[in-house]
């Protein structure tokens, strides 16, 4: 499946691959155990966070579920917690 999207494309003034960064270390959790929790390879992780790779729909459905996020919040498409807490 390929991806309608880019990990390095800036909306709302960050990447997918920052704000999954971000939700994972929200829940003090490393690419190691995010991979174990998500059946997806660590390396994997790395390459969307770094935004060298995008991660197709099923991946992404399943990093979202993992980090408890919405898909619309690691793709920029809805505001996120710590935007909504500073508002």
């Amino acid at each position: 499946m390929r991806a309608m999207y880019n990990a390095g494309t800036v909306i709302r003034g960050k990447t997918l691959g920052e704000r999954l960064k971000e939700a994972r270390k929200r829940k003090g959790w490393s690419r190691f155990r995010l991979s174990l929790e998500t059946r997806i390879q660590e390396l994997s992780i790395y390459r969307y966070e770094s935004g060298k790779g995008n991660p197709s729909l099923p991946t992404l459905m399943r990093l979202a579920k993992a980090l408890d996020v919405s898909i619309d919040e690691l793709l920029g498409l809805k505001m996120e917690r710590g935007d909504a807490e500073q508002a």
